[in-house]
């Protein structure tokens, strides 16, 4: 089985993978899902992927349960901090 994390979850390269990861469930699983700023289709995403990380990258500083933000979701996964940042 292979494990996909999908940055730009919410975005339209991110829906069109989704849809690719429904068709094939007994090939792909997603384990990390992260967004720049759409909570509310980022939390409709979680409820029907399932992932082990979802990480909101700006936009709501109180977060539902279960929703990380961007720092802190790449803290849980072993990255080191500072992070480097691009651009």
């Amino acid at each position: 089985m292979l494990r996909l994390s999908i940055i730009g979850s919410t975005g339209s390269i991110g829906e069109s993978t989704l849809k690719v990861v429904g068709r094939y469930p007994e090939r792909l699983r997603v384990v990390g899902l992260a967004t720049g700023s759409n909570l509310e289709r980022l939390i409709q995403q979680k409820s029907e992927y399932s992932p082990e990380i979802t990480a909101l990258a700006r936009g709501s500083e109180i977060l539902p349960e279960g929703i990380q933000s961007g720092d802190r979701a790449l803290e849980e996964a072993g990255y080191p901090h500072p992070y480097p940042r691009v651009g």
